[in-house]
């Protein structure tokens, strides 16, 4: 198979489903690639497919406007996306016929001032976006595998203290935890943490995706006092690999050992991740004092690469001056 043989289309809306089959037998596939992701974030989805019977490789990106510019952006809440390559009945193996493929794949998409996603956090062959005409540049994520050693053993030792306590008063029901019930609780803690903080947090739109996606995308823990008062909760997106932390709420107004809750929830999310077989992804930060949480809870740092393929200098200076403006909070 060369880059000159293989036919591109773009997927009609009813054969959608077959994308996500494949999406889900990738190796490199998450739920930020399926069409059920995508339709929940944007109204415009296009889905290419490359293969002549049996997809061999393919991409599908959302496309809406963004600092004034219509093109292929990154959708809220979705970290990850851009292409995937490779056959099944290979085992997908990479080798130069899917970077081909993926340099194909990437001069295809045309029609839209520009073009952004962030691969996810697996070994990657950069150079075919760098050959299509794209700039490629490094960000970092944490993720959390089990190895055989006891969460608790891998986190910083002033944070397991914190969390030896709580999870005592969680044993002793003087902290409650209910799962998959609460979304809409953990939203607004979050959007109240986002108002004082000036950030928009799209509550609306998160609580509309989680209504249609539910349990099959969304696993969420929530803490409480023995008396019903909230102290934080934790909503990620999920599928079959991995769970993504997408939403950490902490109610500002406990104090004391209470008001660091948030270790709580986030422990007992990575756990449930790992009893099911997944991998915990921080879903990356560069904020210093984010990225640092991170490490504390065991997070191993590792590489993520953003791909931009724009036309126009205006989007890219206010994506340069937003950059900045991030690196410095």
């Amino acid at each position: 198979m060369s880059s000159k043989t293989v036919r591109i289309e773009l997927l009609h809306r009813d054969r959608w489903e077959e994308w996500n089959e494949y999406v889900a037998k990738h190796p490199g596939g998450t739920v930020f690639h399926t069409t059920t992701w995508l339709e929940q974030v944007a109204d415009d989805i296009r889905v290419s497919v490359a293969g002549d019977g049996t997809i061999q490789g393919g991409i599908a990106l959302a496309r809406f406007r963004k600092l004034g510019q219509l093109g292929y952006h990154i959708p809220p809440y979705t970290p990850y996306g851009g292409p995937l390559a490779g056959e099944a009945s290979r085992g997908f193996a990479a080798n130069t016929r899917s970077s081909a493929l993926i340099e194909q794949l990437i001069r295809s998409v045309s029609g839209a001032a520009h073009l952004d996603f962030t691969l996810p956090p697996e070994p990657q062959d950069i150079l075919p976006y760098s050959l299509a005409g794209c700039d490629v540049s490094a960000a970092v994520t944490h993720r959390l595998r089990e190895n055989g050693v006891p969460l608790l053993q891998r986190i910083e030792s002033r944070s397991r203290t914190y969390l030896q306590r709580l999870s005592q008063l969680l044993a002793e029901g003087e902290i409650t935890a209910t799962w998959d019930d609460s979304y809409d609780e953990i939203l607004e803690i979050w959007s109240q943490t986002g108002d004082r903080k000036g950030f928009a947090t799209r509550h609306a739109r998160l609580s509309r995706m989680v209504s249609h996606l539910g349990t099959t995308c969304f696993r969420s823990v929530m803490l409480r006092t023995a008396v019903g008062e909230p102290l934080a909760g934790q909503i990620c997106a999920k599928d079959s690999r991995t769970y993504y932390n997408l939403i950490p709420a902490i109610n500002k107004s406990a104090t004391g050992l209470l008001g660091r809750a948030g270790l709580l929830s986030c422990y007992l999310m990575i756990n449930d991740a790992w009893s099911t077989g997944r991998v915990f992804d921080f879903e990356g930060s560069s904020i210093r004092g984010v990225a640092e949480f991170y490490r504390r809870m065991g997070g191993e740092r590792l590489p993520v690469f953003r791909v931009q393929r724009t036309r126009s200098p205006y989007y890219a200076a206010l994506r340069a001056i937003r950059h900045l403006k991030t690196a410095w909070a």
